[in-house]
């Protein structure tokens, strides 16, 4: 298997699964993976995926078997649709950036932020469900 060291950009050799995760955008590394370790990589950390000019955010979920060898990668069905990987491509990946959302205190401009981080990173999920609740009923 062939992996390219690219400054904190790692390439891994798609291979697919056939997981259907239903909506959601997912990666799925071996956790014996160099580029897993070495990047600090953990289950759940969401993960910029890019093949040639397309990128997707997917959060990362780790395989203890031996489904994925060591410099191979594997997405969700949705994943692989948004993406429009085939098996053997080489998928670079590194940590998605921070969402601007996270990094401010104003309840208004930050529901603002959030909202367009859903738009833009297509990612509604339980935690952002919860925060957007919570945030209703304090303002």
């Amino acid at each position: 298997m062939k992996i390219i060291n690219q400054q904190t950009n790692r390439s891994l050799l798609f291979r697919d699964l056939g997981i259907d995760t239903n909506q959601e955008l997912v990666v799925f590394m071996p956790a014996t993976c160099k580029a897993f370790k070495s990047e600090g990589f953990r289950a759940l950390t969401r993960l910029s995926i890019s093949l040639n000019r397309s990128t997707i955010v997917a959060t990362l979920n780790t395989i203890s078997s031996d489904l994925l060898k060591e410099g191979e990668i594997s997405l969700s069905k949705k994943a692989i649709q948004k993406l429009k990987v085939k098996d053997n491509d080489l998928l670079r990946v590194s940590h998605a950036e921070t969402l601007n959302s996270i990094s401010f205190k104003s309840h208004e401009y930050r529901l603002k932020l959030i909202v367009t981080d859903i738009d833009v990173h297509t990612k509604i999920s339980m935690h952002w469900t919860i925060y957007l609740s919570k945030l209703e009923h304090i303002m």
